[in-house]
């Protein structure tokens, strides 16, 4: 019998409370929504961004002493991936909430998002080759349909063109993320780092969508699933490390 990594144990119950953290929000913001309260503004924001910036942090960590434990090169390039991410985050979070200062769209916090799906795209790759299952064509049209929806959804509006360019270049690293992420599906050996990686880049399409047809750059509803999708990602890699998947 292989004996568990104390790692395992402890990015399963990160992950179990980011899911417990996700319930409680989620069910604050519906219930402001519909009794017309502002509990989640007065009361939880600070804990939700605290939370939030908490699980991603812990997140890269394990996956980052997952590499230091392992010299596995996978769960360091997660961890990059994700760490791009929590900086760019970080770096919003102090301007935008701390310090009520407006940020642009896009800002030097894109350069952190866009890390995420250029390391994490190599990430899943591997994975297919260690499942031993091909990229099926048929991701193409999910990286093509994505982009033109942005096109479909801005259609006479008027939008600076570098941010229609920069919107169009991100929901297209991240449709590719959710299409790599959508094959591996097929392969349930990796199923949890694939559930994962799309949750992450639907909520990154989203985002950026509502972004650029609308002026809010707060969508508090979509970060619950970030960091849900997050924790899934380091747990799920550190899981199959132990079982000996990634070898």
């Amino acid at each position: 019998m292989v004996r568990e990594h104390p790692l395992q144990h402890v990015s399963l119950a990160m992950f179990a409370c980011a899911i417990a953290a996700a319930i409680g929000v989620g069910g604050t913001l519906l219930t402001d929504t519909h009794s017309g309260t502002t509990v989640f503004d007065e009361v939880l924001l600070d804990l939700h961004y605290f939370l939030m910036n908490g699980f991603f942090i812990v997140a890269v960590s394990l996956l980052f002493v997952g590499y230091y434990h392992y010299q596995r090169l996978v769960l360091l390039v997660a961890g990059l991936a994700l760490s791009g991410w929590t900086l760019a985050h970080l770096y919003w979070t102090l301007y935008v909430y701390l310090a009520s200062v407006p940020i642009t769209y896009p800002s030097v916090a894109d350069l952190g998002f866009q890390a995420f799906h250029l390391l994490i795209l190599p990430t899943l790759l591997y994975l297919h080759r260690r499942a031993d299952i091909r990229v099926r064509r048929s991701v193409v049209g999910v990286v093509i349909a994505a982009p033109l929806l942005l096109a479909v959804v801005t259609i006479g509006q008027t939008i600076p063109i570098g941010r229609f360019v920069y919107s169009l270049w991100y929901i297209i690293l991240a449709a590719a993320s959710l299409a790599i992420a959508t094959n591996l599906l097929l392969s349930h050996r990796f199923r949890g780092t694939a559930i994962g990686v799309a949750l992450f880049a639907v909520s990154d399409i989203t985002y950026t969508t509502i972004a650029i047809v609308t002026p809010r750059l707060t969508v508090e509803f979509l970060d619950p699933v970030w960091y849900v999708s997050a924790t899934l990602i380091a747990a799920s890699l550190l899981r199959y490390e132990q079982e000996g998947r990634l070898q």
